[in-house]
């Protein structure tokens, strides 16, 4: 079997928290969706901010932030906010998907 990283997600909208097992190295949005987790998105493309996501544990486990998703979400990134369509699952990592207004 491929190597695999563990991810946990806390989504607050359903206030429940979904563990999956996914190839290392995949984007994290598009493995929630293939597994129809309750995530919210838009774009895909680093353009909306839907599907942001707070890094509780793992940061150095995902790529570096593209300059889309750097200009997008200015200094939110600072506070290990990410935007899940640009991340990169490089080992395990846990992560906080907010409610939206």
């Amino acid at each position: 079997m491929a190597d695999t990283v563990k991810v946990t997600i806390h989504l607050e909208e359903t206030d429940e928290t979904v563990t999956i097992d996914i190839p290392k190295g995949s984007n994290l949005l598009e493995e929630c969706k293939k597994r129809h987790i309750e995530m919210e998105w838009g774009c895909a493309s680093a353009e909306c901010g839907q599907c942001s996501v707070k890094i509780l544990q793992g940061e150095e486990n995902v790529n570096d932030p593209t300059v889309e998703e750097i200009d997008f979400l200015l200094f939110r990134i600072d506070d290990g906010v990410r935007l899940a369509c640009q991340v990169e699952c490089n080992g395990n990592l846990e992560v906080d998907h907010p409610a939206r207004d």
